[in-house]
């Protein structure tokens, strides 16, 4: 049975909602890890608080600008900024789940999640926090 109608109205059988929530929440989560990655090594470049918490949000914006610019360069830019990915929570509300997209996704995240907490674990290991 199709439950997508022309409008991009999917309409989802009432037994498999909770289960599609939580899997969406549990895709949401993850997709923030990379921004508590991202504000985890911004933290541990800079001496105050506040500037992690602006350069996060920051690059989070630009990011998601850049990837929705029409034009060609930033087209060729978009599939390596997390930001493109961030929205794979939404797929779990299509019928039926795109499971290869959702993963396909969720394993750049991974990606990016522990590339920058890597990065930021190595330079908090370098600084001298002892002085």
């Amino acid at each position: 049975m199709n439950y997508q109608t022309k409008l991009r109205i999917v309409f989802i059988p009432e037994e498999e909602v909770p289960v599609r929530i939580l899997l969406a929440f549990a895709a949401a989560t993850w997709s923030m890890t990379v921004v508590a990655s991202l504000a985890f090594l911004f933290s541990t470049l800079a001496e105050n608080s506040i500037g992690p918490i602006i350069g996060t949000m920051a690059v989070v914006i630009v990011f998601l600008v850049i990837g929705n610019f029409p034009f060609d360069f930033f087209r060729m830019i978009s599939p390596y900024l997390f930001t493109t990915y961030m929205t794979f929570w939404q797929r779990f509300l299509d019928h039926p789940i795109p499971w290869p997209e959702i993963g396909r996704s969720a394993m750049i995240l991974g990606f990016h999640s522990v590339g920058l907490f890597s990065i930021a674990f190595a330079v908090f290991n370098r600084k001298d926090i002892k002085s």
